[in-house]
């Protein structure tokens, strides 16, 4: 089986704030994973991976990640499945949030590569 999204739903964030929009993926059928979040930081626009805080700390800790996905190693299977899985959810924010984001400038991200999965 191949391993990719077969939906993706996008809720925009209905307050102020760096947060846009929340988005949820499918994967092949078989797995949701809900709680991703687009984010416009001073660079653009950025996916942050699923979390939640931490009672104790107030920190907040990520539920989902990517396993061997770094900036050091940009090639890994794990990083260009993130790099896939950030590109989707952009193509479908941009397409929910329309005209209604004129900050969205959002440099496509090359994922024409074969995702190995």
């Amino acid at each position: 089986m191949k391993l990719e999204i077969t939906d993706i739903s996008i809720t925009l964030a209905t307050f102020p704030g760096k947060i846009k929009a929340f988005a949820n993926i499918e994967l092949g059928e078989v797995l949701t994973i809900d709680g991703f979040k687009v984010i416009q930081g001073d660079e653009g626009f950025w996916v942050g991976n699923p979390s939640r805080k931490d009672q104790k700390t107030g920190k907040f800790f990520n539920t989902v990640y990517f396993v061997g996905a770094t900036k050091e190693e940009p090639n890994s299977p794990g990083s260009k499945f993130r790099n896939y899985v950030s590109a989707k959810i952009l193509e479908a924010y941009k397409a929910k949030a329309g005209g209604d984001d004129p900050g969205f400038d959002q440099t496509p991200i090359d994922d024409s590569d074969d995702v190995p999965f």
